[in-house]
């Protein structure tokens, strides 16, 4: 892959109406990004274009899977990808971005490019964790008797024994001092 320009869409002379484009997001496109994140993979994606007068509405289709490196054993494993999302480029005064969805372009671009925003979408697909799929039923069985806590426990949630147990003249003498 040497550029890019296969994901151009050309928005110019697009008469009103809707289009669609499909692509295949294969391993050259994410070495192409230098992406840590994914490296390999292979994702069909599928773009309904919608366009009027004063806005173009891209809706945003993906299908497929890519390769992870589990962060427990470092097995490679193929995570499945499904992804639909929106981007609306609105026409404008001035280029800005409103919000990841809304997007301001004049209104004689000729073209848009999709490729950032398909490695994007593909990339928040990632889980945080990495767990080949082996290994999913160990961890989460593992996670579920683990219960974290740093606060102070409530005076409700304490048990009798805590109270049965007898404070240390010294330290009732100090708390004491701190309560008033």
């Amino acid at each position: 892959m040497k550029d890019l320009k296969e994901f151009d869409i050309v928005i110019l002379n697009l008469n009103v109406g809707s289009y669609t484009y499909e692509y295949v997001l294969e391993s050259a496109f994410f070495q192409y990004f230098n992406n840590q994140i994914v490296e390999k993979g292979l994702v069909k994606v599928q773009v309904n274009l919608e366009k009027n007068e004063r806005l173009i509405r891209l809706e945003f289709a993906l299908d497929g899977h890519i390769e992870l490196l589990c962060d427990k054993s470092l097995v490679p494993f193929n995570e499945p990808v499904c992804v639909k999302e929106q981007i609306i480029y609105q026409f404008g005064d001035e280029k800005r971005a409103e919000s990841d969805e809304l997007i301001v372009i004049l209104r004689n671009t000729y073209s848009v490019n999709v490729a950032a925003h398909l490695l994007e979408f593909v990339s928040f697909a990632v889980p945080m964790r990495k767990i080949h799929p082996d290994l999913r039923a160990e961890d989460a069985q593992a996670d579920s008797g683990v219960i974290f806590s740093t606060g102070k426990p409530d005076k409700d949630t304490q048990t009798e024994s805590d109270d049965e147990t007898p404070i240390d003249p010294r330290w009732a003498a100090l708390k004491k001092l701190k309560n008033k």
